[in-house]
């Protein structure tokens, strides 16, 4: 900025000088023009110096330009200061033994070995026991179930009620009486058939027959019972009977020769 203000000014005290040595030059030229009209010489004037020639003209200067206002700085913010760690404290130097001195001995603490009078004698190794091969575990035997002993030999009765009588044979009487175990099941069953032709009695009271039937045993097993004979009026008997004997107990295990039959008949009367 100063620099320009500076030039300006330079060229404006030049334009000035020129200005002023023009004029004078003007105003004497018109003089002597005057006098030769008059017939006046004109007066002996000292010589003039010549004028000094015209200085060049001023190169015009461009005006430098402006400098860019430089930005202001954008200082970052300082960073936290991190916390000072308390000084650790300095570890002492291990002492080094001075290796110029020689290191004195040191007394010995050890006592000599005593050599002992007596020979050790060794203690006798026992050979290892031979291990005896455990025995083959016992096969596991399964538990058959247990069926409860009959009773020693006794008279089992077959009972009469008021409207049927049973007939058997003597051979039936026979295993009857070797398993008393039947003299309950025998007293239930019957009772079970007397109620249910008291029932067919109730819609026909001259309903009456015989009903027939073969007993078959086995060894092992339940005996089997065959219908042979069978009336039309008492059909009601044997469906009632059959019915809820299925939903009371079981018969005992009744048994005998296997494969021998037996007829048994049950006869009713109103």
């Amino acid at each position: 900025m100063l620099r320009r203000t500076m030039t300006k000014a330079l060229g404006i005290a030049l334009f000035a000088w020129l200005a002023l040595a023009g004029c004078s030059d003007l105003d004497k030229a018109i003089e002597d023009k005057a006098n030769e009209v008059m017939g006046k010489k004109p007066a002996e004037t000292a010589p003039v110096a010549p004028a000094p020639e015209p200085a060049p003209a001023p190169v015009p200067v461009e005006p430098a330009p402006a400098e860019p206002t430089p930005e202001p700085e954008v200082v970052p913010p300082a960073a936290p200061a991190k916390p000072v760690e308390p000084a650790k404290p300095i570890a002492e130097k291990p002492k080094v033994p001075d290796l110029a001195k020689p290191a004195e001995p040191k007394p010995s603490t050890t006592k000599p070995l005593e050599i002992a009078k007596k020979p050790v004698v060794p203690a006798p190794v026992k050979p290892p026991r031979a291990v005896e091969p455990k025995p083959a575990p016992k096969p596991v035997e399964v538990a058959k179930p247990v069926e409860p002993e009959p009773k020693k030999a006794t008279k089992v009765t077959v009972p009469s009620m008021k409207h049927l009588k049973v007939s058997v044979p003597a051979r039936v009487q026979e295993l009857l009486n070797a398993d008393t175990r039947m003299q309950p099941w025998l007293n239930s069953t019957l009772a079970t058939i007397e109620k249910c032709y008291e029932g067919v009695l109730a819609s026909d009271p001259s309903a009456a027959g015989t009903i027939k039937f073969v007993l078959e045993m086995h060894e092992n097993a339940r005996p089997d019972a065959d219908i042979t004979a069978l009336p039309p009026q008492l059909s009601g008997v044997v469906a009632c009977g059959t019915g809820k004997l299925m939903r009371a107990g079981r018969m005992p295990l009744f048994t005998g020769k296997e494969g021998e039959k037996h007829t048994v008949s049950v006869k009713f009367t109103p």
